[in-house]
């Protein structure tokens, strides 16, 4: 999705940390929303991310449209069961010998 700020007004709570779950690991994020949007619908959501294994993975989801609030509710429950699904598999590195 492209945020395009100048027809949007985007907001990001700065001040709370908040806690997810992906693929069953705790994940720091926060949440964020654009609206008014003139030349796209309105969404809100939120990003989370988490190290595995050394590596950094951030996750952005969002829903649209916001209203009725029924409608955000379910999307967001519904992003929670496919982020509940993720597994992360890293692979081993080997290390090599540097070129001198």
């Amino acid at each position: 999705m492209v945020i395009d700020s100048q027809s949007c007004t985007i907001g990001i709570d700065t001040t709370t940390r908040r806690i997810y779950s992906i693929g069953g690991l705790e994940a720091v994020g926060t949440i964020y929303s654009a609206s008014p949007c003139q030349d796209q619908r309105d969404f809100a959501g939120f990003f989370a991310a988490l190290q595995v294994e050394g590596g950094n993975f951030a996750f952005f989801v969002s829903v649209e449209p916001l209203q009725p609030a029924s409608l955000l509710s379910e999307g967001l429950r519904e992003i929670q069961t496919m982020l509940d699904t993720i597994v992360f598999e890293i692979p081993e590195l080997e290390a090599t010998d540097e070129a001198e």
